[in-house]
């Protein structure tokens, strides 16, 4: 295989676990994941797929590397507690699409208390992404 064929594997191997542990990405087909569900957040027009997508993210200001340092937590249990299958993640992922549907109304308006009741929801989908990304990775190039 071709250099340029492992790089794009490489990339669809991280798209995909990304996606599978971001709520949206397996919310409702009906209204695109979110896509079609208008919020406010901070004031500004946007959906809460979007919400998801970047917004909480980017709300906290770090840079990539800053946040992956908020997020490293070395703890063979908390490694242990999120070893589980890709369909197991994938329904994890849609319990909190559910409980996210269930709390946003459309046209809400969304700030601080939002920030409050979803940034720990948030970071932990990041880092179960991360765990299972780099247990995936190893798996594959035999680490």
């Amino acid at each position: 295989m071709s250099l340029k064929d492992q790089q794009q594997h490489l990339y669809f191997i991280i798209h995909l676990f990304s996606d599978a542990h971001q709520p949206m990405h397996v919310g409702r087909a009906d209204d695109l994941g979110g896509n079609k569900i208008e919020v406010m957040f901070f004031g500004r027009k946007t959906n809460i797929h979007r919400v998801w997508d970047s917004d909480l993210v980017d709300n906290e200001k770090y840079s990539f590397t800053e946040y992956a340092s908020v997020l490293d937590i070395y703890d063979k249990d908390y490694y242990k507690k999120y070893d589980v299958t890709f369909e197991q993640a994938l329904y994890e992922t849609h319990q909190l699409a559910n409980k996210i549907y269930a709390d946003v109304e459309n046209n809400a308006n969304l700030s601080y208390k939002y920030i409050y009741e979803f940034k720990y929801p948030m970071e932990e989908a990041l880092l179960k992404a991360g765990i299972r990304l780099a247990k995936e990775l190893n798996e594959i190039y035999g680490k």
